[in-house]
């Protein structure tokens, strides 16, 4: 059975959680709702619509070809790093917990990595594409970087339109660059690591069968 059919009802659970994180700030931004934050309910809007649409039309293009969806982890892991920003805005946790800024791009350039990852993963299955193991991590890697320096870009537009200094001081744009980079490094070489001790242990498997 197909995994996506198999575990859809764990890909409708995490899709609410987006939709939950959707419909809350949307209610906070035309004024129904009333919830402070540290930066912008047009902020956090963007990056959950960015993040969940880009997951679901990478799964629906990769099913289009005949190729599995992203599994049901890709999209766990996109909500994880949705929620990880969108709460730190609300609980203020930007502005009152140090360095909660920069775990979040650690964090959320791991996460792009391994999403990166799982895409390229399903590619290299479907026979669409030909990549070793660390060639899908260096790509992944640089996937990761791209989207962070569109955060980045993101969090320019926000300052600049809505006046809330959403990019920090002098330095923070390199070291938030710093850590995307960082973050999305140290999740490949992890997910590499398993994957070779996942491939080895099979090998072992069936020499010894």
């Amino acid at each position: 059975m197909d995994a996506y059919v198999q575990f859809k009802w764990k890909y409708n659970l995490i899709r609410l959680g987006f939709l939950g994180w959707m419909v809350f700030e949307l209610l906070n931004w035309v004024k129904i709702l009333h919830f402070s934050l540290d930066f912008s309910w047009a902020g956090l809007l963007l990056t959950v619509s960015w993040i969940w649409g880009s997951i679901e039309f990478a799964s629906w293009k990769l099913r289009k070809s005949g190729m599995e969806s992203l599994p049901w982890a890709a999209y766990l892991i996109g909500l994880v790093g949705t929620s990880w920003d969108a709460f730190g805005d609300v609980a203020h946790l930007y502005s009152s917990v140090m360095y909660y800024d920069k775990y979040a791009h650690f964090f959320g350039g791991g996460s792009a990595a391994i999403v990166s990852l799982f895409i390229l993963w399903r590619l290299v299955q479907g026979g669409k594409i030909l990549l070793d193991p660390r060639m899908m991590g260096f790509f992944a890697i640089c996937m990761a970087n791209f989207l962070g320096i569109l955060y980045e870009l993101e969090e320019y537009s926000e300052s600049y339109f809505f006046h809330n200094n959403r990019m920090g001081d002098a330095f923070d744009t390199s070291t938030d660059v710093i850590n995307n980079f960082l973050g999305a490094a140290v999740m490949v070489v992890i997910a590499l690591i398993v994957l070779r001790k996942k491939k080895n242990s099979e090998s072992a498997h069936l020499t010894a069968v």
